[in-house]
């Protein structure tokens, strides 16, 4: 009943309001390349930084449960649920029932995971796989000496095939899929464990198994933009503990993670002494657990090295910068398990002194851990309303409806930058305006945009530059019909983007029509325009 509880907080801070904010751009890059044939979608996915499986494996969800926004999100958020059901099994198998339901509570709770579960992105299904591979990688070694060979077989295979699930959806799981290897190197080589030589075989396959698709990641990393986000400082390590158990909470609250942080050196350090971190005293213990002591050492080892992903990217990113909190959440469930066996510790050692035996096993545990996890949900709680306030979302949906209610059959549609043309294209090709009004979608292309390499996903035959324009004019370069006009927008800071569009500043368009679209906090911009020498009936009537 416990895990049930906590299974359904866990599901409801994730799907909550989840089909009510308008897709983010990444989102919606993300549906426009699921929603490509399947050559399409391989072909225009070797543009971007992380690898096609997640995008596969949404175009198939999109074919059973559609592509609306709660749809879309769904299977991030079914990861997400996944992630918790496989964080609390291994921490049971590890360490005890009490203390997996209090990695499991962390887990489900945590307001970067849920964010990163409510988006239609790869973060989640990364951190389900790479949390998977951990647990199995950990059983095979800790017991797989006392398995039939047909065990040891399957989970050799089940390793294999949830390594390759990491690497091949995102480009964080090669350095993941690299400690693991160094995880079960050192089994092999200190600990003397022989099975582990069979694991690092199994993740390195996996891993390899990237290798035809690691050119395209490495054009990718050289020739795109900088990466957006600064160089981190040794603060950004405190604040992304925060982030995991606090959200956008500050001040008082970070109490809680310094609790955290306490149990979880409590239990490695409990763990590494070769003690249960929990004892037949408080009524946790477990018959079907192996009561080898190397196991618990083998798990700190596999917690240590699972959660040291956070410092390894922080320190490679010291030189080229890809550090982003989004990108670290398999971090989070082995930091999660050594808070659990921390606090199975400290309930240990204070029940027979504090209260009577009788109590129900666990309710101690759960009573220390009560200011973390209480931080957590307030935290989770302000995470999902931020989300749905879509303050920071450009206003996609409400452009959209605007063109819808203006364009005329033959109008052709410009977007001024990749990051407008994608969440554009699902608000008018997903709710069928395009179809109904007859407009075709186009992205204009120039070559100094270095921050947003987007629109190289987008299919050539929508892209638009002045050199083809120049070649076919207006009319064959957008197939724009004699007499229509042509509709400007930027999502995306209309200061800065407009008068980088030359064909206004040249004179090659002439402007009839300048609106501002107001979405949350960000303001969006159409302007309406004809070629030189054309003159609409409409422009016609605005000028007398």
């Amino acid at each position: 009943m416990p895990l049930i509880a906590i299974v359904a907080l866990g599901i409801a801070a994730r799907t909550a309001f989840l089909g009510g904010p308008q897709l983010f751009r990444d989102e919606a890059a993300s549906w426009y390349l699921a929603s490509q044939p399947l050559g399409g979608l391989l072909g225009q996915s070797s543009h971007e930084t992380f690898p096609p499986l997640y995008v596969l494996v949404l175009k198939g969800w999109m074919t059973l449960l559609g592509d609306s926004e709660a749809a879309l999100r769904s299977l991030s958020a079914v990861a997400g649920i996944g992630t918790v059901v496989v964080t609390w099994r291994w921490a049971r198998d590890a360490v005890g029932s009490t203390s997996a339901l209090i990695a499991a509570a962390l887990v489900a709770l945590s307001p970067a995971l849920v964010l990163s579960d409510r988006d239609a992105r790869m973060y989640s299904l990364e951190t389900l796989f790479a949390t998977g591979a951990w647990w199995l990688l950990w059983l095979l070694l800790a017991r797989g000496r006392g398995w039939l060979p047909w065990q040891r077989r399957g989970a050799a295979v089940g390793l294999l095939l949830l390594v390759v699930g990491e690497v091949w959806t995102m480009s964080l799981g090669i350095p993941t899929a690299g400690l693991q290897v160094a995880f079960a190197l050192i089994a092999l080589l200190w600990l003397r464990i022989r099975v582990a030589a069979t694991a690092a075989v199994c993740v390195l396959v996996g891993a390899l198994s990237l290798a035809p698709w690691l050119p395209n990641l490495l054009s990718v990393a050289a020739n795109g933009q900088a990466f957006w986000t600064p160089r981190p400082d040794v603060g950004s390590l405190a604040a992304t503990l925060g982030a995991w158990f606090l959200g956008d909470l500050g001040g008082g609250w970070a109490l809680a993670v310094v609790v955290a942080a306490a149990c979880a050196l409590l239990g490695l350090g409990t763990l590494w002494r070769d003690r249960r971190p929990a004892s037949t005293a408080t009524g946790d213990a477990d018959p079907q657990l192996d009561p080898d002591p190397q196991s618990n050492r083998l798990l700190a080892l596999a917690v240590v090295f699972g959660a040291s992903l956070v410092p390894t990217i922080w320190a490679y990113s010291q030189f080229s910068s890809i550090y982003d909190r989004r990108y670290l959440g398999s971090a989070v469930p082995p930091l999660a398990i050594a808070v659990g066996a921390g606090v199975g510790v400290i309930a240990r050692h204070t029940k027979p002194r504090l209260v009577a035996t009788h109590l129900p096993r666990g309710l101690l545990a759960m009573l220390l851990v009560l200011p973390v996890v209480g931080a957590m949900a307030i935290g989770t709680a302000q995470a999902v309303a931020s989300s749905r306030s879509e303050e920071r979302i450009e206003p996609g949906r409400q452009v959209a409806q605007e063109l819808a209610n203006r364009v005329q059959p033959g109008d052709v549609v410009i977007t001024l930058n990749a990051q407008t043309f994608f969440p554009l294209e699902y608000y008018l090709v997903a709710s069928g305006e395009a179809q109904r009004l007859g407009v075709g979608l186009y992205d204009w292309h120039r070559p100094s945009n270095a921050f947003f390499t987007g629109w190289q996903d987008i299919e050539a035959s929508s892209i638009v530059d002045a050199g083809k324009v120049a070649s076919l004019g207006w009319e064959g370069a957008v197939h724009l019909a004699p007499g229509r006009s042509l509709w400007l927008v930027t999502l995306v800071d209309p200061g800065y983007e407009f008068p980088l569009f030359s064909p206004l500043q040249s004179g090659d368009l002439r402007e009839i029509l300048r609106m501002d679209v107001q979405g949350g906090g960000v303001t969006a911009e159409i302007r309406e325009a004809v070629p030189v020498g054309a003159q609409p009936a409409a422009a016609m009537w605005r000028f007398m």
